[in-house]
């Protein structure tokens, strides 16, 4: 079983889906997604990668990439939101 699964296991919640890659947001204090890529743009308040079929921008304050390992990227800070990223 993938972190994702185990995450949503254990609290009880739902995965979010968007351009064919899973996510989830933790209390906007972090942020869990698979199927990543690769990095496209990042700085403290917007990381921006290429996830599933498309591409997806995570917003916040002190955003930090804790972990980026076999298409699983754990990211840290103040996450506001996840969304469709323009570039």
């Amino acid at each position: 079983m993938r972190l994702l699964g185990e995450i949503l296991e254990k609290i009880g919640a739902e995965e979010m889906a968007f351009v064919g890659a899973r996510y989830v947001v933790l209390d906007g204090c972090a942020a869990y997604i698979e199927s990543v890529k690769a990095v496209l743009s990042f700085t403290p308040d917007r990381i921006c990668v290429r996830a599933g079929k498309g591409t997806l921008v995570v917003s916040g304050e002190c955003l930090c990439i804790r972990s980026f390992a076999d298409g699983d990227m754990w990211i840290s800070g103040n996450v506001c939101g996840v969304a469709r990223c323009s570039e």
